[in-house]
């Protein structure tokens, strides 16, 4: 199983999205197992959905950050825009 650290960089290079989980760094958690990338139609709570359907447990705080430094982005923030945020 891979750490914390892993899983988000699993996000990252699945996603193209920044995220931050709470944890141990030493915790193991779930592989981030979508094989396909959310479609930019898709928007950021399609993703916190998924993260939560990875993590499965109540006792981790996530966090999406946006290239611009952004760490609230809303909910309905559209999949394309926050992947061109880090440009």
């Amino acid at each position: 199983m891979p750490s914390i650290t892993d899983l988000e960089t699993q996000i990252f290079e699945k996603e193209g999205v920044r995220v931050i989980i709470r944890g141990g760094s030493k915790t193991e958690v779930p592989e981030y197992s979508f094989s396909r990338r959310l479609p930019d139609s898709s928007n950021l709570s399609d993703l916190r959905d998924r993260i939560a359907r990875t993590l499965a447990d109540d006792k981790f705080e996530t966090s999406i950050v946006l290239g611009d430094g952004n760490s609230s982005p809303h909910g309905l923030t559209g999949m394309e825009k926050a992947r061109n945020s880090y440009k």
